[in-house]
């Protein structure tokens, strides 16, 4: 199941590529006409450095993550009012805002991956990391740097994986989820982290209602308030008859 995940985010990073391949194609067709129209506008040369700064973070991040390929580089300087006239001000001006849009497609899925990547990164894997890869999906690496099979991972490890994978990437905005015993296979330490792990996904997705069935005292942790006893509630039901 693990093998299918990597290859679903790779299905979507292919198709975040064309998305942005398709604008780019249509902004570098229509550029010296959309340059013409803008000549007149006035740009100072602080919010031409402060975007070039803006984009450049934002492009190394998705490169970081494996989203973009290392090649497509666009390196900021500095510009002031004396060194950059009207005209250059208004080609990198829009220049800017195409190279924002071409990125545009990869916004969403940044969001996800870095919530996914962090999840795990931080509180599941030992001895090891997750790498995001545009021709991989997703891999895993050792410490030493050795690339490690999916199907090495632990029966634990791939069960929460999945779990994350398919909440992130798959659960769509408003959906009722619901997660049956997810301590099964799962490291006492990983099921305190598991409810805390829920929120932030919740937080990312706006899911409706998350509903958890579990036998574990490990999942729920510091959460009792927010819990519901199936079986003291059932004797308090037949009580009542």
């Amino acid at each position: 199941a693990i093998e299918s995940q990597a290859n679903f985010l790779l299905e979507l990073i292919k198709r975040a590529a064309e998305e942005s391949a398709q604008i780019s194609q249509r902004l570098d067709s229509t550029f010296p006409a959309r340059l013409f129209d803008s000549i007149n506008e006035n740009i100072s040369s602080t919010s031409i450095n402060d975007r070039l700064i803006g984009i450049q973070r934002k492009r190394e991040l998705f490169m970081k993550f494996g989203i973009i390929k290392s090649e497509d580089t666009f390196i900021p300087r500095k510009f002031s009012n004396a060194t950059l006239g009207k005209e250059y001000s208004t080609v990198l001006n829009l220049y800017i805002s195409d190279a924002l849009e071409k990125l545009s497609p990869y916004e969403e899925l940044f969001e996800k991956i870095n919530l996914f990547v962090n999840l795990l990164n931080e509180k599941m894997l030992a001895f090891k990391e997750i790498k995001i890869s545009n021709e991989h999906g997703f891999y895993f690496q050792s410490d030493n740097g050795e690339r490690i099979s999916l199907s090495n991972l632990s029966s634990g490890e791939q069960n929460q994986i999945v779990i994350y994978f398919d909440l992130i990437f798959k659960a769509k905005q408003n959906s009722v989820i619901l997660i049956d015993e997810p301590e099964i296979s799962l490291h006492v330490a990983w099921q305190k982290e598991f409810l805390d792990s829920i929120a932030r996904i919740q937080k990312l997705n706006e899911f409706s209602k998350i509903i958890i069935a579990t036998h574990s005292p490990q999942i729920v942790n510091n959460n009792w308030d927010i819990t519901y006893d199936l079986f003291e509630n059932n004797n308090k039901n037949m009580e009542g008859q």
